[in-house]
């Protein structure tokens, strides 16, 4: 079962925009599992709910205007890779940092999903930020 708390401080209602928004509850999922059960709730509720990584985009995105929000800063770490007819590919959750992507391919090889090892040699994150950036805010912006 997810985590659902009231918010009890501003750290969830605004971002670096200097926008400051308002919700009700956070929901904190530990998994997919987690977090698809909490997107059936909020929906039975037809309860708005708004997505929120680490808050570092100056866009806005992650204030809630009223509704929950749904917290991915549990959802962190390699999941899997593997390799297909476009190269090599990590998956990782949304909270994963660039950073720690980063030194998962810098240690060299990543079991694939399929238990086969992949050398992941000259490669790192495909796209321009912040080492302190996540990887859902990153494809989010």
């Amino acid at each position: 079962m997810f985590l659902r708390e009231k918010i009890t401080n501003e750290r969830y209602i605004n971002d670096r925009s200097n926008l400051k928004g308002f919700a009700k509850n956070v929901i904190l999922p530990n998994d997919e599992t987690e977090l698809r059960e909490g997107i059936r709730y909020s929906s039975k509720g037809n309860t708005k709910v708004t997505i929120s990584g680490s808050r570092m985009s100056d866009q806005g995105g992650a204030v809630p205007n009223g509704g929950d929000i749904m917290s991915m800063e549990h959802l962190d770490g390699v999941i899997g890779s593997g390799k297909d007819d476009k190269g090599v590919y990590l998956r990782v959750l949304p909270y994963t940092s660039v950073s720690f992507f980063n030194n998962s391919i810098k240690s060299g090889r990543i079991q694939s999903l399929d238990g086969s090892d992949i050398p992941l040699d000259g490669l790192m994150f495909p796209v321009k930020a912040q080492l302190e950036n996540t990887v859902g805010g990153c494809i989010a912006v």
